[in-house]
């Protein structure tokens, strides 16, 4: 593949990377970035990454379905038992706040 071929390539994928991101959910900024706040005090406060908490993908579908239970919680993309254990009641707390 030549040179020219990659690069239309790798834009190709950018774009449609962008694109998905774009289309995806529909969540309200403002909710995502209290629940990014959130993830990121209890990383520190374990020292860990923010991503270990709980992914970008899975606060996305926080904030769309704001889930005010633990049922509807667990039901999360990326909200295991032992995720939801540990972290689970911050994130419900504030859910029901928003909601």
């Amino acid at each position: 593949m030549s040179a020219f071929m990659r690069s239309v390539w790798k834009s190709a994928k950018k774009t449609s990377k962008k694109a998905k991101q774009a289309l995806t959910g529909a969540f309200e900024l403002s909710i995502f970035e209290k629940l990014r706040a959130l993830r990121l005090e209890i990383a520190k406060e374990n020292g860990i990454p923010p991503y270990v908490v709980f992914s970008d993908k899975t606060l996305k579908e926080m904030a769309e379905n704001l889930p005010v239970d633990n049922e509807a919680m667990l039901d999360v993309s990326g909200v295991g038992e032992v995720k939801f254990e540990r972290y689970g009641e911050a994130f419900l707390a504030l859910c029901r706040t928003l909601s």
